[in-house]
């Protein structure tokens, strides 16, 4: 592909140094042809390097076009079954969780489910993980994430859905709030990944998280990911701490 988009640009390099190099020499006729001919005033001509400018620019804009039809192209299409599937995910407060149905839910033990515990600078994550088959009834997973005493400390997250060779399905997160415990329940209707990062930052900090999802400065930050099988549940985590 690399050598391709080489080939492409030199040839409308090219293309638009030779419409460049005709105008200009056509130019210099038509002024010539008006001197010569006189007359009344005609309309000006566009100057050479005015023309040689726009054919620049719309050589870029085509290049860009290609550029970016060919790296859609490129991207593997996700197979129907993760297309007909359902994905949710949500992030109640303990409060929330506190009331209705939620109530049945605790940190500390949930039947039916597959307790983990890891503590990383200060935070403390709780999961649980189903291991029945999938329905409607039962979330497919659990995590309670603990920040301990956090002063003039904001929190983010990002959740995500992977197929099984990690290419993303659907994503949300969000960020800005003051670092406080949170639940997250969510739960999807095909083999997939799930993926979740919980960081906090300082109040005169920036977003750590940019939209390419690469993670800067944190005051402290963790990644968890785990396969949703439905039938049998495997997981793993991993810890990231700004030192």
């Amino acid at each position: 592909m690399g050598v391709f988009i080489v080939l492409w640009a030199a040839a409308l390099l090219t293309i638009a140094s030779l419409v460049a190099i005709g105008y200009f020499f056509w130019y210099r006729r038509a002024v010539n042809r008006r001197l010569v001919e006189g007359g009344p005033r005609r309309e000006p001509l566009m100057s050479p390097a005015r023309l040689t400018v726009w054919a620049l620019i719309a050589a870029l804009v085509v290049f860009a076009g290609v550029v970016a039809f060919m790296a859609r192209s490129r991207q593997t299409a996700l197979e129907p079954r993760y297309l007909d599937a359902v994905y949710d995910f949500a992030v109640y407060t303990p409060q929330e969780m506190s009331q209705g149905y939620l109530s049945g839910y605790s940190a500390d033990e949930n039947p039916g489910y597959q307790k983990r515990q890891e503590e990383r600078g200060g935070i403390q994550f709780t999961y649980f993980t189903y291991t029945g088959p999938f329905d409607y009834y039962h979330p497919a997973f659990l995590i309670y994430v603990e920040p301990g005493e956090q002063e003039k400390t904001m929190m983010g997250f990002s959740g995500a859905f992977l197929t099984q060779d990690g290419q993303s399905i659907t994503s949300r997160g969000a960020s800005g709030g003051p670092a406080q415990p949170m639940w997250i329940i969510g739960t999807s209707s095909v083999d997939c990944i799930f993926s979740f990062t919980y960081y906090l930052y300082g109040e005169d900090q920036p977003d750590p998280l940019t939209a390419s999802g690469e993670m800067g400065p944190a005051q402290a930050w963790g990644s968890v990911q785990f396969e949703l099988l439905h039938d049998e549940t495997t997981m793993e985590s991993g810890w990231f701490i700004d030192r």
